[in-house]
């Protein structure tokens, strides 16, 4: 058995370089190079990563300017994630991706639109542990369904819209829809991440009196990816995990959030009290499906069981800051 009684210590350190040229009267080139080392996932010497980063920036008008950004990201795990409590001894190496973000921004009087779309292509990725059927219980590492993953690449591809303005005099709103498509390669399939909800819209409103502050949220998106096992399976037959993770998608998410507070200022500190009701409309949402297993013959039955969060949740508290 893997000595899980470690006591990892090393050193980490980075710096960071970047220029501005004004090429053109409106066009901004800021090329940048980061560095990164780490001195405790080898034995003798030590990892080091390069990081290049080339941004632009046009303005088309004096309210308007497009962008676009193209760079290697690089990241390594600190000494402190060490997966220990999933059994894993040693660090992984060093995970990168490769991205492509443009994106537009638009201010006019009391609104602000920001629109981007961007692709990243990962690599050198770390393996990582999770539940196949609910990852929404207090102790996941536990759970009979955890599995561990070693995808040799992803992907991920999106665009998001974002318009925020002023819509009175003590009201502000906020309104953003997003689209986003991430992928494993897992033994040679394409397989969906869990977190890869395709549509998400946020709607939020805030009212502002003094130090008073009413505010109303509304979150949407696609069901989470979830996993649905066969009704039937004979006895000796091995499902590959690749071929089943996350083929299928949970109903839609909803969620009705309202929160009130109130500060008072002080010289030396900040009193609030708040109180906060997450999932209004108290609406069932589903967190996975579990299985119940029973014994057939020359076989076993597979019993789908739909998990749900939690319903609606009222909270009240008091923050002191100084």
């Amino acid at each position: 058995a893997d000595d899980l009684d470690l006591e990892p210590d090393g050193v980490s350190a980075g710096a960071y370089l970047q220029a501005e040229w004004e090429l053109a009267e409106r066009l901004l080139i800021q090329p940048s190079l980061r560095w990164d080392m780490q001195d405790y996932y080898l034995d003798d010497g030590s990892e080091h990563q390069w990081s290049p980063r080339l941004g632009l920036a046009y303005d088309l008008t004096e309210s308007s300017q497009l962008r676009l950004s193209v760079g290697r990201f690089h990241q390594p795990e600190g000494v402190h994630e060490l997966q220990v409590i999933d059994g894993v001894s040693r660090f992984y190496a060093p995970q990168y991706a490769d991205q492509l973000v443009a994106g537009a921004e638009w201010s006019g009087g009391q609104l602000q639109l920001t629109a981007e779309v961007y692709y990243k292509r990962y690599r050198d990725q770390k393996g990582r542990y999770e539940n196949v059927f609910n990852p929404f219980v207090l102790l996941p590492e536990m759970e009979p369904d955890r599995v561990s993953l070693s995808p040799s690449r992803a992907e991920a591809l999106g665009a998001d819209l974002d318009l925020r303005g002023q819509l009175g005099e003590s009201l502000e709103g906020n309104l953003r829809y997003s689209y986003m498509d991430a992928r494993d390669r897992l033994s040679g399939e394409r397989v969906d991440r869990r977190w890869s909800q395709q549509h998400t819209v946020n709607a939020g409103l805030a009212w502002r009196r003094g130090n008073f502050t009413l505010s109303l949220a509304a979150i949407w998106h696609s069901g989470w990816r979830s996993t649905l096992l066969p009704s039937f399976v004979p006895e000796d037959v091995v499902i590959p995990v690749e071929t089943v993770l996350n083929n299928t998608e949970l109903r839609d998410f909803f969620s009705l959030d309202l929160g009130a507070r109130y500060a008072w200022e002080f010289p030396r500190a900040r009193l609030e009290v708040y109180a906060d009701v997450s999932n209004l409309t108290d609406r069932k949402n589903e967190a996975g499906i579990d299985f119940d297993v029973e014994e057939a013959d020359n076989g076993y039955e597979l019993l789908p069981d739909h998990e749900t969060l939690l319903g609606r949740v009222p909270s009240f508290g008091v923050t002191l800051s100084f």
